[in-house]
């Protein structure tokens, strides 16, 4: 019997334990330099993901602006919501498909702490995406620069056109016909200075 709770207490130590998202615990200040690291995460497939830090501050320079030109999909999601996991292949299928002309960005609204356990679990799902996590101690900000009325609940995913303007959004879980008919639409809007 002793052996037993040995081994249980022994096993119970090794396991890793998940980041607690109840706002009970307050996340840890984020370092100074976060809003410029990026760092990469390694899938088991051998291929690098970036991954950074973004803020209410950075979020247009960095979300936003490097994919002018493309229709952009940026999706907002939480490693602990199921219905934001489940939308992950539609949204890595729909990229692949309109490679060159719409990119996919996920934002992680995770505690701020918590960036080498999404990194791990976007590294499982063999994402091939560029991904952020949210930095603000404070989300409000953050969730209100993406729009006045949404509460921050999980998924939301906002369709921008190729000038960068806000064409869609999509609040909860959607399908990949959703994405799909969301990036189309926003494809058909020609770009500032184009000829239709």
């Amino acid at each position: 019997m002793a052996v037993l709770l040995t081994l249980a207490a022994s096993l119970a130590l090794a396991a890793p334990s998940p980041p607690n998202p109840s706002p009970a615990h307050p996340p840890s200040k984020p370092s100074p330099t976060a809003t410029t690291t990026t760092t990469t995460t390694t899938t088991t497939a051998g291929k690098s993901t970036p991954f950074g830090m973004v803020s209410d501050k950075t979020y247009q320079n960095l979300v936003v602006a490097p994919h002018k030109g493309k229709v952009l999909l940026v999706n907002f999601w939480a490693s602990y919501c199921l219905p934001c996991l489940e939308e992950i292949p539609a949204l890595q299928t729909l990229q692949t498909k309109h490679v060159g002309s719409v990119d996919v960005v996920f934002v992680a609204t995770d505690p701020p702490d918590s960036g080498e356990h999404v990194q791990r679990l976007l590294g499982r799902r063999h994402l091939k995406l560029t991904s952020f996590i949210v930095e603000n101690e404070d989300p409000d900000p953050f969730i209100h620069l993406i729009d006045d009325v949404w509460q921050g609940e999980m998924p939301y995913t906002v369709v921008y056109d190729r000038d960068g303007r806000v064409h869609k959004k999509l609040p909860g879980a959607q399908t990949a016909a959703t994405f799909e008919a969301a990036v189309l639409a926003a494809l058909a809007v020609p770009a500032t200075g184009s000829t239709p």
